[in-house]
């Protein structure tokens, strides 16, 4: 992998009416260089020729902050990010800024409500985004579940309430919107569904809604957000670990928990994909939200390891292979792939005394396990929503988020994926 950028090669803008010998002769040498720029590219792996802005950067926005009932504007985020000097080699290589709904949204700080970040928070950073030609991703939930809105219509309904005021209000600030990626739709909505239910056990049962339903809802939701923001690359993000799957080999997995239902994945895609087709919903993207334990999973099951969380696995212990064969599935029909990189469990929970070092450990495992799978994406996410590690930057400082990826940057220089 190569983390450079490729300017624009002034010969290919000209058109000049007329040329003299010294401009044939500069033109000459200048397409003598481009030749060599073709040729370099041409013997580079995909994901460094991807045209398309390949390396994603997410850094941590929100987090559980004193006052705040959810989560509160995390207090490093903007002093991080805004400020080029706490990740100027990250940034030099980054070709797309994402960023969550959230930051656009309301939560109650002590007792009242706010919201997370400012006009003039947002403003700031959109300016930064836009000075550092970056392109914009936001993610978004898509679809969640809902007591009172369960059921027919809560696709439309969930994205005129909550999905587009809050991205309408990006843009009224004077931001662009390039990219926009559902979040885990399908595992999350049964996710909440499951929590409401063991919570309210005396209630009355919720009706169920069965894949063809849901996928209805979803893509009902999707529509509405790809018609009030037609310029913007629509794509979703899900876990393969929500939904069972079937190997190559014959050998079939279960579903990570046992609340979610009994679909296989390419069986939920193949009807998915189908609505949006009908429904003339393009989906642009496709990324894997598969952590570290997803990988352990798999690697018990298809090659008789006996791999757990307590013990660090090293990247040739990991399994890729729903990764692989998913990956095709979807570049089969067009449709762009990339990966999270992420700490997984171990930014969530402390295996040892110091889980900053232990998430740098996963997040450069993960990537190791990737790199070496020869797995051709279009696009790498490095993204930070968990505990650990506690800090996005600066990249100089120890296992911050800014630091773990300027690691994986360097380490990939040599690499070929």
């Amino acid at each position: 992998m190569r983390f450079v950028d490729y300017p624009a090669n002034k010969a290919l803008q000209r058109t000049p009416t007329c040329i003299g010998t010294a401009e044939l002769r500069r033109s000459v040498n200048e397409m003598k260089t481009l030749i060599v720029i073709i040729a370099a590219l041409a013997s580079m792996p995909l994901v460094a020729q991807c045209a398309d802005n390949q390396i994603w950067i997410g850094p941590k926005a929100m987090a559980a902050e004193k006052g705040w009932t959810y989560q509160g504007p995390k207090s490093d985020f903007l002093t991080t990010v805004t400020k080029k000097e706490n990740w100027p080699q990250v940034l030099e290589n980054t070709h797309v800024f994402k960023t969550y709904r959230n930051i656009l949204t309301k939560d109650r700080y002590e007792g009242k409500e706010r919201l997370r970040y400012t006009d003039a928070q947002l403003k700031e950073l959109i300016a930064f985004i836009k000075a550092h030609k970056l392109k914009t991703a936001i993610e978004v939930g898509g679809l969640r579940f809902s007591a009172r809105n369960d059921g027919k219509g809560m696709g439309k309904a969930y994205a005129l309430s909550r999905e587009i005021p809050a991205l309408k209000r990006w843009e009224q600030l004077g931001g662009t919107i390039d990219y926009i990626s559902t979040d885990n739709m399908y595992g999350l909505y049964h996710k909440s569904k499951h929590r409401h239910e063991q919570k309210n056990k005396n209630s009355a049962r919720l009706t169920p809604v069965d894949m063809s339903a849901f996928i209805d809802q979803a893509v009902a939701s999707l529509k509405e957000i790809q018609s009030a923001f037609p310029r913007a690359k629509l794509g979703i993000i899900e876990c393969p670990g929500y939904f069972g799957f079937r190997f190559d080999n014959g050998k079939k997995a279960s579903p990570a928990q046992k609340y979610l239902p009994p679909i296989y994945f390419k069986d939920y895609m193949k009807a998915f994909l189908l609505q949006c087709k009908e429904q003339r919903v393009v989906i642009e993207h496709f990324h894997f939200d598969y952590p570290i334990q997803g990988l352990i999973r798999d690697a018990n099951l298809l090659h008789g390891k006996t791999l757990t969380l307590q013990k660090m696995p090293q990247p040739a212990d990991l399994s890729l292979e729903r990764v692989r064969q998913i990956n095709k599935f979807f570049r089969d029909r067009g449709v762009a792939t990339g990966i999270c990189i992420s700490p997984g469990a171990y930014g969530n929970k402390a295996f040892s005394d110091s889980p900053d070092s232990d998430a740098a450990r996963a997040i450069k495992t993960v990537f190791s396990a990737f790199a070496d799978s020869r797995i051709k994406m279009d696009h790498i996410l490095f993204q930070h929503w968990h505990k650990f590690p506690t800090r996005n930057g600066p990249e100089d400082k120890k296992e911050t988020f800014m630091y773990n990826v300027l690691q994986i940057m360097n380490f990939s220089k040599d690499r070929r994926i």
